[in-house]
């Protein structure tokens, strides 16, 4: 339980010097807040406690659940307001301050102390071949849960959210849309899911079929009419890295022959222009060593086009395809990209067998952004987060199920923001991950 500052006014401090307040700390924990009585303070003549925020109830407790003299006071609500913001504490008779005031910095504070309200009343539509959706919350809220599109059972597609509408009821109007690209439609149809992150829950879903395909078998007939294009697509990778290993051979192989014929060359030329004692020439002393090592580096080429241990992918490298901003330098010249919600990388060996691939970060915009979910060409992968040194603060670890290759790795982060909203500056960019470099480790032949 992480215990963090209050902050009191002068006006505040005056009236505790006169008389003390019956609680004489309050902190945040994972429900709301903690009061603690004061051993020297004033009489708890009340019934029960009220928390304020710009004059609005966000919470209360009632006197007689003091425990070995703390208080929790539970969070119910929380209303639009500028941070930092200022948390009040009053009996409920006539309003007077009874514990230190409690001030939150950020509004990712209130995200972790409320949660994310779930999506209700949940509407989907097709408009000029983008799904929108709309949803309502009951009550106020400052951010709704991350949602993604799960595509035909497979693949996975960022879902882009508009700014939250409160209502006139008190509750607050969302709106959220995704693009359909033409690779998800076929011929038995299409099937759209969206879900909340981390936990992948369904919120609504979107099916577009045909009228001899029945409703109940739309699911499993797109999600298979999918995986044949993965395979397809895969095989289509690995047949144009075996024919551009092909060609590197057959390069190795004339040039083998080549140096073969100038060595024959040379004995032959030797043994005509020989003494009365035939020796073989410096020449063809030369040849031959020339051969030789021509032959242990054909062997170290095939090993090297066959066997790559790993892949670094710095933060400039072509492979970062989609969801990162520009490639930039920290203050310590360290190389980077931030990424938003959601980032997506290239393997640029999608035909080998890949034992783990590492995620090195510089930082992240907060710690809200965790946990991070991994997708191998569209399947969920295991993905752990490491805690590091200050140089190199966490990395993520992402094992591939047995060991199977992949071409696309997706990342996604459990939330984005950007620093203006976080009163951090001016930059409106929505930030979760700063990564400088991802390292493939591909699976070593025994």
């Amino acid at each position: 339980m992480s215990r963090d500052k209050f902050v009191e006014s002068p006006t505040d401090a005056k009236d505790n010097e006169r008389k003390p307040l019956p609680f004489d700390f309050s902190e945040l924990v994972a429900q709301g807040f903690m009061l603690r009585k004061s051993e020297t303070g004033g009489d708890l003549k009340t019934k029960a406690v009220i928390a304020y925020v710009d004059g609005i109830e966000i919470g209360s407790a009632t006197v007689s659940d003091l425990n070995d003299g703390e208080l929790l006071l539970v969070c119910q609500t929380f209303p639009e307001t500028s941070f930092p913001a200022t948390i009040r504490f009053s009996n409920i008779e006539n309003s007077v301050e009874i514990a230190p005031p409690f001030v939150l910095e950020r509004r990712e504070q209130v995200i972790n102390l409320l949660g994310y309200k779930p999506l209700e009343q949940v509407e989907l539509f097709i408009e000029n071949g983008i799904i929108k959706g709309a949803a309502s919350i009951s009550g106020p809220t400052l951010q709704v849960p991350a949602l993604i599109c799960r595509v035909n059972g497979t693949l996975y597609r960022e879902v882009s959210m508009e700014a939250l509408v409160p209502t006139a009821s008190g509750g607050t109007h969302v709106r959220f849309s995704v693009r359909i690209d033409p690779a998800d439609l076929h011929e038995s149809g299409s099937h759209f899911e969206i879900l909340t992150l981390p936990r992948l829950d369904l919120v609504g879903s979107k099916q577009v079929a045909p009228r001899w395909v029945r409703d109940e078998a739309l699911e499993t007939v797109t999600r298979i009419a999918t995986e044949v294009d993965q395979v397809g697509k895969r095989l289509d990778y690995e047949i144009s890295i075996r024919e551009a290993r092909r060609k590197e051979q057959n390069k190795v192989n004339l040039e083998f022959i080549d140096r073969l014929g100038q060595y024959l060359l040379s004995v032959v030329f030797d043994q005509l222009n020989a003494s009365d004692k035939p020796e073989i020439s410096t020449k063809a002393n030369t040849a031959i060593s020339g051969f030789r090592d021509l032959i242990d580096q054909a062997a170290d080429v095939d090993f090297k086009l066959t066997q790559p241990r790993k892949f670094v992918l710095q933060s400039d490298a072509a492979g970062f395809v989609a969801g990162w901003h520009d490639h930039e330098l920290s203050g310590d010249k360290l190389a980077f990209r931030w990424m938003t919600q959601r980032g997506s990388v290239h393997n640029p060996h999608p035909d080998l067998d890949v034992d783990e691939v590492v995620v090195n970060c510089l930082a992240s915009i907060s710690p809200d952004v965790l946990p991070v979910q991994a997708f191998l060409d569209g399947r969920p992968a295991e993905c752990e987060t490491v805690l590091q040194d200050e140089e190199r603060p966490f990395l993520l670890r992402i094992k591939p199920p047995d060991n199977l290759p992949f071409y696309r790795l997706d990342l996604v982060a459990s939330a984005a923001f950007s620093p203006k909203d976080m009163h951090q500056g001016n930059d409106v960019r929505r930030l979760s991950l700063a990564v400088n470099a991802v390292v493939i480790n591909y699976t070593q032949s025994k």
